[in-house]
């Protein structure tokens, strides 16, 4: 009877194992859809925002020099890139998004915010974002510094 018993207790915690890995596992890969769903998501916005434009109105030129003026179209397409980067910024700082998914982002944000136009159009449109000073913050930080950008998921 008692090796019965040790049996019984053994299969019991084999069966707790096998189910928290099973759950782990659901949860990880239900994590990783979500992440590659906003990715989807945001990548399609992207494309949609530089569909808006003509080819001579590409916002995200790095030969654009500060001094070049905007017309409404380019502007508005511009504050939509930055509305872009803010709901981006927001789902990795609440760490819905991924370290991996994050960095395929990075270097095309950091290069967009370090354009010439961008930087002299900055203070035009950082009156949008004031409410979230977090944000302004991070963006002046990239723009000024030369290292990558700041993860947000270790903004508190």
């Amino acid at each position: 009877m008692h090796l019965l018993d040790d049996v019984l207790k053994l299969v019991t915690l084999a069966s707790v194992i096998i189910g928290a890995t099973a759950i782990y596992i659901g949860l990880r890969n239900h994590s990783r859809q979500l992440g590659a769903q906003i990715f989807i998501a945001y990548t399609d916005r992207l494309h949609k925002l530089r569909r808006m434009l003509t080819i001579e109105a590409n916002v995200y030129r790095l030969s654009w020099a500060a001094e070049e003026a905007l017309t409404v179209a380019e502007r508005h397409a511009l504050l939509e890139a930055f509305y872009l980067v803010f709901e981006f910024y927001e789902l990795r700082r609440n760490r819905y998004i991924t370290s991996e998914i994050w960095g395929i982002w990075v270097p095309d944000i950091k290069r967009l915010l370090c354009t010439p136009i961008v930087c002299s159009e900055w203070p035009k449109l950082r009156a949008e974002f004031e409410i979230h000073p977090g944000f302004v913050t991070w963006i002046e930080d990239g723009q000024r510094d030369t290292a990558p950008l700041r993860d947000p998921a270790t903004i508190r």
